[in-house]
């Protein structure tokens, strides 16, 4: 598995040297993107500041906030008006571990997170897809002006820390693939095979012990 932090301008480059975009995203085996953009995009914002992908895929999440611990008012200097900027959510942590928990790792997997700059709110989320897939959250810094956005990595956490098992609805932690409790139960492939066709997460302990 290669995890890897980009800035929006390297990983539009990317795409346009890779050529995949909306019409052939989906084609991409094994590659994942994490799309994180503004909260908003008013008349003053550039051009370039827009999603590379337009619409949503199995294979790209795109997030929409900005670089803050919190809700901030910012003065923008060209236009002299005030603008809001949003932080991350616990309903966008939420979305973020459900993506993740849909990817089936392998050795081809690749993970590709972008933000503006590739300094705060990508590294964030790299920082915690590493941890949630086992992988050593050290590899994906490149320069010492990576910090992680405190708000981005406390609510993946949290995020991941508790889940709503959705055959009886309690809160459990959530098993993290190829790093998890659950790999230790011992399940009939009838039961897995009706998992996989009935449920896009994991069940809770007391739900595999039915089995």
């Amino acid at each position: 598995m290669k995890i890897e932090v980009m800035s929006k301008d390297d990983f539009d480059i990317h795409m346009v040297l890779k050529s995949i975009n909306d019409s052939n995203i989906e084609e991409q085996k094994d590659l994942y993107l994490i799309s994180i953009n503004y909260s908003d995009f008013p008349e003053w914002m550039p051009e370039e500041a827009y999603p590379h992908f337009k619409q949503d895929h199995p294979n790209v999440l795109r997030l929409f906030y900005d670089d803050v611990l919190q809700d901030t008012p910012v003065k923008i200097t060209a236009t002299k008006e005030w603008w809001t900027a949003k932080a991350f959510t616990s309903e966008q942590a939420k979305q973020v571990v459900d993506f993740l928990s849909k990817i089936e790792k392998n050795d081809n997997t690749k993970i590709i997170v972008h933000c503006k700059a590739g300094k705060s709110r990508s590294v964030a989320t790299a920082h915690f897809v590493s941890e949630y897939f086992g992988e050593d959250p050290n590899l994906i810094y490149t320069n010492p002006e990576q910090k992680p956005n405190a708000t981005v990595l406390n609510l993946l956490r949290e995020a991941n820390s508790t889940y709503k098992c959705p055959k009886c609805n309690t809160m459990f932690y959530l098993c993290n693939p190829g790093n998890c409790w659950c790999d230790n139960v011992t399940l009939s492939m009838r039961f897995r095979n009706q998992m996989k066709n009935t449920y896009e997460t994991c069940l809770c302990p007391n739900c595999l012990k039915e089995d």
